[in-house]
């Protein structure tokens, strides 16, 4: 691995990025009206203040990826009051975790990210902070993940980097396999922060019809975009806005926050007569379909005519 070819990979994929947002290729604004933001600049994200003030405590939340910064999980649980269910398999986030909970039952805390800020656990019930160590993906299995070439990096992800060589291999889970073990009637957010497993993650709770509120979403392969990607980030935003999803944030890098268009009646008003136009079978009020199950965030959509 060369210093400078690591370098210029990155120069190369700002260059490449900055063009994309220029050229306002990608959807979603980057007005935050009615949106707050939870978290460090880091490791924080921006949710719609609406929905996030219906989370229940009796809720459970789905947060994949945690790495060395929790602001985002320890902040919703303080908001909130819900579990949070954080899935990561990576050995230093998982330490991570530990670190934090035994300093928090000290009545300490501990370094975000290994950086000055320290984290403010004051109110938060950390039994309701729930890690499991897996994988998300889009079957059960063993999955082998990469290490980042950069050793001061946490993430470690589906795609092999090509200086890379060091890896792991952890059990995987599901989206769906999560909201059976836990009992999950009402999913009102998930967040993906997966590296590089985001389209397979993000096409499998869409295939088995699940429909969290919001879904907050890293599409990693902005950070360091190539010839393709712009044509599978519009492939993914397509399929999530046929799904019934508005992308209602992204943050000029990698982060979107996608709501259910079908629980904002506003939103969804702004798309319906559209939507009706490619989409007959479609209800007006909330887009809701012909036929749903009785799970009330396990709607699948009508099937679209043959043409």
């Amino acid at each position: 691995m060369g210093t400078f070819s690591v370098f210029a990979d990155k120069v190369a994929g700002k260059i490449r990025k900055l063009g994309f947002v220029r050229y306002k290729t990608i959807p979603g604004g980057r007005d935050t009206d009615r949106l707050e933001y939870l978290g460090t600049r880091y490791g924080g994200w921006w949710l719609d203040t609406a929905m996030t003030n219906e989370i229940m405590p009796s809720d459970v939340v789905i947060s994949c990826g945690a790495g060395e910064d929790l602001s985002f999980d320890l902040g919703l649980q303080k908001r909130t009051g819900c579990t949070i269910v954080i899935v990561d398999p990576t050995p230093r986030a998982v330490a991570h975790y530990a670190q934090l909970r035994n300093a928090a039952a000290r009545g300490g805390t501990i370094a975000i990210n290994n950086g000055p800020g320290t984290y403010d656990a004051a109110g938060v019930d950390f039994t309701k902070l729930i890690l499991e160590p897996l994988a998300i993906w889009n079957r059960d299995e063993s999955l082998t993940l990469w290490f980042p070439v950069n050793p001061s990096h946490v993430s470690l992800s589906v795609m092999k980097n090509k200086n890379g060589q060091e890896r792991i291999t952890v059990p995987a889970t599901t989206i769906a396999g999560l909201v059976k073990k836990y009992a999950i009637s009402r999913l009102p957010l998930i967040k993906l922060d997966v590296e590089n497993a985001e389209v397979a993650v993000v096409n499998d709770i869409i295939e088995r019809g699940i429909r969290p509120r919001q879904l907050a979403l890293e599409i990693d392969e902005l950070n360091f975009p190539g010839a393709g990607t712009m044509a599978r980030v519009r492939d993914l935003t397509k399929r999530l806005s046929e799904y019934g999803y508005v992308a209602r944030h992204f943050d000029g890098e990698a982060n979107f926050l996608f709501v259910d268009g079908r629980a904002d009646p506003q939103i969804w008003r702004k798309r319906d007569s559209a939507r009706r136009r490619v989409d007959p079978s479609f209800y007006p009020a909330h887009g809701r379909a012909k036929t749903a199950s009785a799970h009330p965030d396990v709607e699948r959509l009508p099937k679209r005519r043959s043409r």
